[in-house]
């Protein structure tokens, strides 16, 4: 489980990408870390369900 401060971490990283469009390397300047501990970082989220991806429309046909 991770602490309180690295999970408001995840949650911000993961804000700024999905929702704000950021890359790695923006986030990390922002958050004053590396690009590599934010990839860490939304892994994390993914894995831990504070991000859940979901495709909703159905694949087209051919």
């Amino acid at each position: 489980m991770a602490t309180d401060a690295r999970q408001e971490l995840m949650i911000r990283a993961a804000w700024m990408y999905y929702h704000d469009a950021l890359t790695h390397q923006e986030i990390a300047e922002k958050l004053n870390t590396s690009r590599v501990k934010i990839t860490r970082l939304l892994q994390q989220a993914r894995e831990q369900g504070i991000v859940e991806i979901r495709v909703t429309a159905p694949l087209p046909r051919n």
